[in-house]
């Protein structure tokens, strides 16, 4: 019988709450994953710890997470690892010398996989912040071939892919939209000799397929973040084409077609393409040098105005949010500022160390707050702890929304102030932006 692992089922609606507010999570089809069946998830690997840990507080089972095996140097680290489900696995360019501990690694897997646990594995094996798909590397074909081997069963082990779409990587509370494909089973496959080596070919194939189903792919690296750009411009009117599924599925429909359409046209109209982009890199650096948003053409004049109005009678909790939340919020940015060196661990270093202060700091107010309001019984301690908590937390987020409406308000009585001349050429260059992207990107 396999051990409670208590370190990951304590931290992990910490985890989940931490994460949730971290980033906008959305999921789209949950009901393909069987969580009582073997599984072994497939992922893509863009965004260091972020990833696993996404997966995993959106699966009420516990998940194993396979790691790379030079990370569990001694027996301490090794059993530490082991309470966050984290079992490794060996690769030649890093532990050539321990390839051997693979059949434990496996061994352990394949019981886990008999217990209906999930284990993750990111087939790219490296972590790259980019929108697209790597290589995959043949390790999740050999454990799919040995454990239907050790089973005498080409269908008991499902494979489930798992896409992980980050809209941006480093900004807090930006979408997350993690898309569960349609798992699959070796017998699905057809294969006639698992174990040739065409048929681990065939495996890696098919896994790497099914998985780009569920992401949004930029193959072309010069255009890396205009779908963002494109997106923001085109606004509601490219939205309403996509309105016959959830809401989460037309979104991820939508930025899918943006991502594709867009390569699509630097393929295949590369000069009428290239056009258009100078047009609107001019128009987002005339933007940035007024530090005028792009979402500020979404909205008529008098849409601004009621907002600035709201903002002004919002501001005392705005204040009270930021005043009790500013600390943990912008401490972990000034330590990435000066210790993170690599943007792929940008946002893992952010979260985890914020969610420590945030803890540490919540606890301060629990017990800290019922002795200024000079609580006496242990109800009045409790709910006035509780109420500092929830409102600060409540009032945190509100904050940052309230900072962010404050940004696009600015931006719009901004554009107002400008010359005459200066802003209708702005006004200029986004509708005849627009008018590309729609004429390009419709459906």
């Amino acid at each position: 019988m396999l051990p409670i692992n208590y370190l990951y089922w304590i931290f992990k609606p910490l985890l989940k709450l931490s994460w949730r507010t971290a980033y906008s999570i959305k999921i789209i089809g949950k009901e393909n994953i069987d969580l009582k069946k073997p599984t072994l998830i497939v992922a893509n690997h863009t965004n260091a710890v972020i990833d696993p840990i996404a997966i995993a507080v959106n699966v009420k089972r516990g998940v194993f997470f396979l790691a790379r095996g030079d990370a569990f140097a001694n027996d301490f680290l090794k059993w530490l690892l082991w309470q966050y489900h984290i079992i490794p696995i060996y690769r030649k360019e890093e532990c050539d010398d321990n390839l051997e501990k693979n059949q434990e690694t496996f061994g352990r897997m394949f019981e886990l996989f008999d217990k209906a646990r999930p284990v993750l594995i990111f087939s790219e094996g490296k972590c790259i912040q980019e929108k697209t798909i790597r290589d995959f590397r043949k390790g999740t074909a050999h454990i799919a071939v040995d454990y239907a081997n050790e089973k005498n069963d080409k269908s008991k082990l499902h494979i489930q892919p798992v896409g992980l779409n980050y809209h941006l990587y480093n900004k807090f509370r930006a979408d997350l939209i993690i898309n569960f494909g349609k798992p699959f089973t070796l017998q699905d496959l057809n294969l006639q000799d698992i174990n040739s080596k065409e048929s681990i070919e065939i495996i890696t194939q098919k896994t790497h397929e099914r998985l780009a189903e569920c992401m949004i792919i930029q193959p072309e690296p010069d255009l890396y973040g205009m779908e963002i750009a494109a997106e923001e411009i085109s606004g509601d009117e490219l939205a309403k084409q996509f309105k016959k599924k959830s809401a989460v599925q037309n979104l991820f429909d939508m930025r899918a077609h943006i991502t594709k359409q867009l390569a699509h046209r630097y393929t295949t109209q590369k000069e009428y393409f290239l056009s258009f982009k100078n047009e609107l890199t001019q128009f987002e650096n005339k933007l940035a040098a007024y530090k005028i948003p792009l979402n500020i053409f979404n909205k008529n004049k008098a849409s601004w105005i009621l907002l600035s109005i709201g903002l002004l009678f919002s501001f005392p909790v705005f204040a009270a949010g930021f005043i009790l939340n500013a600390i943990p919020f912008f401490l972990p940015k000034i330590i990435v500022e000066k210790k993170v060196k690599n943007p792929v661990f940008e946002s893992t270093v952010r979260v985890v160390v914020g969610m420590f202060l945030f803890l540490f700091l919540y606890i301060f107010y629990f017990f800290f707050l019922p002795m200024i309001f000079e609580a006496e019984t242990y109800v009045e301690k409790v709910s006035i702890g509780v109420g500092a908590v929830v409102f600060a937390y409540g009032s945190g987020l509100f904050a940052y929304y309230w900072y962010q409406s404050f940004k696009s308000v600015k931006g719009f009585f901004t554009l107002l102030s400008l010359d005459k001349n200066e802003r209708n050429e702005l006004i200029a260059l986004q509708k005849s932006c627009k008018e590309w992207l729609l004429k390009n990107l419709s459906v």
